[in-house]
């Protein structure tokens, strides 16, 4: 390959990249019902086609090749293009050359177009000429190829072999039309690039003064970056840790440590915080472009057609209209929803592939962790096995991983699903009829009653009824529950006969909700079978459930215990990777539940940051004379709502008041205001109250009510854990005091219970990883909203007789100096020689509708 001059960038591209920028025509539709092939089936058929060509090159006395790895540079005086790829086999026999593409469908091969796929075609060109500058330069002389596509159906193993013969100048012009389309394109991104790295190049911090701890943070990312390893961060409220993380991550990017910073979050306010630090550094004279990833579903404008790409206007034509498109996005530095959609829409292609499609051009995406993480949805393009692409992975929010990521990688399969696909195909094809039937009839044996004679009522005794690997002995069964370590691979036997039969089917429906309704089931069955194959192990159990009095039909679940060793996995030694929140106590927990460590320690770094906030500004108040333990609640209520009503009267303000359930809080609720109007404060306290269901509007009212201050006092009643835990941001009299009835603990269930004995197995520590760890992450959470700013003043009221236990008091911040309280009196006291004098009161008026409950 030839030396790249050092005076001008260097563009890498891959080959399959320049074909489909070359080649790529049509619409969505042709790849809507191959379902998506995972690394590992595709290494396995390839392995297994590879044998089977070792075997004709044998009886033809030739030698095959496999994963030939081949390169050239093309300089022109601007840049050096450098074109990469790996040939899937080459054949050289006596008489012949011939280079393989293997093509791996799901669908039917009489699903190939006519002649091949132009992409593929152009692959094998592109690799053809490739080839020809190897073997050119060891024997001189143009070599003849023959190109073969070599396509295999996954399911059956059946191969469709095309054969083309191009002569060498042919193979040249092609190359040399590709590469020079491609540069006019790269010219456009390089001219962006260069401008990026010199405006990163003066870029200075875009506040004056660095917070506590914000330059150890900078350094660490730093330093995570350059090393490509793994940093796990605890950065309290205040530290201004999405600039401290993002400031050197772009840093990195012009000095060419990485391609793209992801910036991944659980929810959409956090998505914000992001998006509005990149408009800080634009205006401090950052040259960039981010990006917003916003789920299909909410950026679609047609749902009317249930995203059938051969029927949609907005996907048959989508690779002939995209580059365009993409264009025009490249025009605008932040790249948001409302502009994707218009830009969409005006050259009418599909808004949500469109912003993939223009990702890959943006130096920041804002995304949520499923496109990094989920195995279902995570971008390819960016984190599939044959990416180069160098991703830098900054995690915010990240005590939620742990819980998502098993929700990621657990698989649901719903009786009622399968019954709904059954009625939209009946008698549409015999064999899916057929094996839809096997399948109910696999899923009924769990039941006690056959279906269809009268309704089932629970459960079979035994899971060995269907699954003859499981001992009844190694089960967990209550009541429309069971539970047990083996994989049901009967049922997974019947439903992958069911897959092999839609599929056809599925391709010949017309549009609309039957297709949708198969569909749907077709891939839901695809991923259950994928998590049943690839990822059960000894961090899975099934689960079976069924409590029809409940409305809950019969489900079963590949449920994730621990979804640490798959989190790894996606990110060790491929990518940095910075995880980071305000609450990751206890850091031991967290590290083993997102970077898969050793309980004696190792892998990833860990960061721990003091508040930057005056600790003389908080006080923390336990209160443990009084049990919420379940079984002492009703014994409690009272006292609770005593304490609850002393510390809304020590001073007028504002008030947080977190409850461990809905029904706690209702009645809980009922006494306080008993208690209030009893004592003459029934007019001087406002009760808002959390819904079980509350609509966008709803939740804006009930936190606006916040901004106004200094009249009537505002006990504001929500659930630990909820929508108001965590994501609120209010700042100085906005909020005075947080209370918090309980320690957080999870409601004791069969799956809990399941998760507390694996890590009682694996860690020794069962009921602190499945209780005590994630409950008390929910208390930080919400004890996180009331100190914002470095002027704020506010109290903390923990009311739990366990929050005076070692067990408790080792997890407690350092920031936190907890006093006990002994009484309702006590409290009052305490918190109104703390809080002063209240604030006069404020004129601000919320238009919006009421939340008073």
């Amino acid at each position: 390959m030839p030396e790249s001059c050092p005076d001008v960038p260097c563009v890498q591209v891959s080959v399959r990249e320049l074909a489909e920028f070359f080649r790529r025509s049509g619409g969505l539709a042709a790849s809507s019902l191959s379902r998506p092939l995972t690394g590992a089936e595709g290494i396995r058929i390839h392995q297994r086609t590879f044998r089977l060509l070792e075997q004709e090159a044998r009886e033809s006395s030739g030698r095959l090749e496999t994963e030939v790895t081949l390169a050239t540079d093309v300089m022109t005086p601007g840049m050096t293009l450098r074109i990469g790829g790996r040939i899937d086999a080459l054949l050289t026999a006596p008489d012949r050359i011939r280079l393989i593409e293997v093509k791996t469908l799901a669908a039917a091969l009489d699903h190939v177009p006519d002649g091949g796929d132009e992409v593929h075609w152009a692959q094998a060109m592109l690799y053809a000429h490739l080839l020809g500058i190897r073997r050119e330069s060891r024997e001189p002389g143009s070599p003849l190829f023959e190109l073969e596509l070599l396509y295999v159906q996954a399911d059956t193993g059946d191969r469709l072999g095309l054969v083309r013969t191009p002569s060498p100048q042919e193979i040249k012009s092609f190359f040399d039309q590709c590469t020079a389309a491609y540069i006019e394109w790269a010219t456009i991104l390089e001219r962006h690039r260069s401008a990026r790295n010199r405006s990163l190049q003066s870029l200075r911090f875009p506040y004056p003064v660095l917070r506590p701890g914000q330059k150890r943070l900078m350094e660490e990312v730093v330093g995570t970056i350059r090393q490509r390893s793994t940093l796990i961060v605890q950065a309290p409220t205040g530290t201004g840790k999405t600039m401290a993380v993002l400031f050197p991550a772009l840093k990195a990017l012009g000095r060419d440590l990485c391609d793209h910073v992801f910036y991944l979050t659980a929810k959409t306010a956090a998505r914000s915080v992001a998006e509005k630090a990149m408009g800080e550094l634009a205006e401090a004279g950052l040259i960039a472009r981010w990006i917003t990833l916003t789920a299909k579903e909410k950026i679609c404008p047609r749902p009317d057609l249930f995203c059938d790409p051969e029927h949609c206007p907005l996907a048959t034509h989508y690779y002939d209209r995209i580059r365009p498109a993409v264009h025009d996005l490249l025009l605008h530095a932040a790249v948001a929803r409302d502009l994707v959609l218009e830009t969409a829409l005006r050259h009418g292609v599909c808004p949500f592939e469109l912003s993939l499609d223009a990702s890959v051009h943006c130096d920041v995406v804002i995304a949520d962790y499923n496109y990094a993480f989920d195995p279902r949805v995570r971008l390819e393009r960016f984190f599939g096995i044959d990416s180069s692409r160098r991703n830098v992975l900054l995690v915010d929010e990240a005590h939620n991983l742990p819980d998502r990521s098993k929700e990621m990688v657990s698989a649901v399969l719903e009786r009622e699903a399968l019954r709904k696909a059954r009625g939209a195909v009946k008698g549409l094809e015999r064999e899916l009829d057929r094996t839809l039937d096997a399948a109910l009839a696999c899923l009924d044996s769990f039941l006690s009653e056959p279906a269809g004679e009268g309704e089932p009522t629970d459960l079979a005794p035994s899971l060995a009824r269907m699954e003859p690997e499981c001992s009844p002995n190694s089960e967990m069964r209550t009541s429309g529950f069971h539970a047990a370590r083996v994989a049901p691979r009967r049922l997974a036997g019947k439903l992958r006969r069911f897959t092999i039969a839609c599929r056809p089917v599925l391709e010949r429906m017309p549009p609309g909700a039957r297709r949708r309704d198969l569909a749907d089931t077709y891939f839901d069955v695809l991923f259950f079978l994928r998590v049943h194959d690839e990822f059960f192990n000894e961090t899975y159990v099934t689960t079976v459930s069924f409590q029809p009095e409940t409305g809950s039909g019969l489900a079963v679940c590949l449920r994730c215990l621990d979804a640490s060793t798959w989190l790894r996995s996606t990110y060790h030694e491929r990518y940095p990777a910075v995880f980071f929140s305000a609450t990751l106590s206890p850091i031991e927990y967290f590290s083993t539940m997102i970077c898969r460590e050793d309980p004696g320690g190792g892998g990833a770094e860990r960061l721990l940051l003091a508040s930057p906030f005056p600790p003389e500004n908080l006080f923390v108040g336990t209160v443990p004379s009084l049990s919420l333990r379940y079984r002492d609640r009703a014994a409690t209520l009272a006292g609770v709502a005593d304490v609850l009503v002393e510390a809304l009267a020590a001073r007028r303000g504002n008030y947080l008041l977190f409850f461990p359930s809905f029904a706690y809080l209702r009645a809980c609720l009922g006494e306080m205001r008993r208690i209030a109007r009893d004592r003459g404060l029934g007019k001087e306290i406002e009760w808002h109250v959390q819904d079980t269901a509350m609509s966008d509007s709803l939740r804006e009212s009930y936190l606006a009510r916040f901004n106004c201050f200094g009249g009537a006092t505002l006990a504001a009643c929500a659930v630990l854990g909820g929508v108001f835990a965590e994501g609120i941001d209010l700042v100085g009299e906005c909020l005075s005091g947080v209370m918090i009835v309980g320690v957080g603990l999870p409601q004791v269930c069969p799956e809990r219970e399941i998760l507390r004995d694996y890590f009682q197995m694996v860690r020794g520590a069962g009921f602190d990883f499945a209780y005590r760890f994630p409950g008390f992450n929910k208390v930080t959470q919400a004890a996180g909203r009331v100190i914002r700013s470095e002027t704020d003043r506010g109290f903390i009221l923990l009311i739990d007789e366990r929050y005076d236990l070692p067990d408790y008091r080792s997890l407690f911040p350092e920031d936190w100096r907890p006093q006990s309280l002994s009484s309702g009196s006590e409290v009052r006291e305490a918190l109104a020689s703390f809080l002063g004098e209240a604030p006069p009161p404020n004129d601000w008026k919320d238009s919006r509708s009421d939340s008073r409950s």
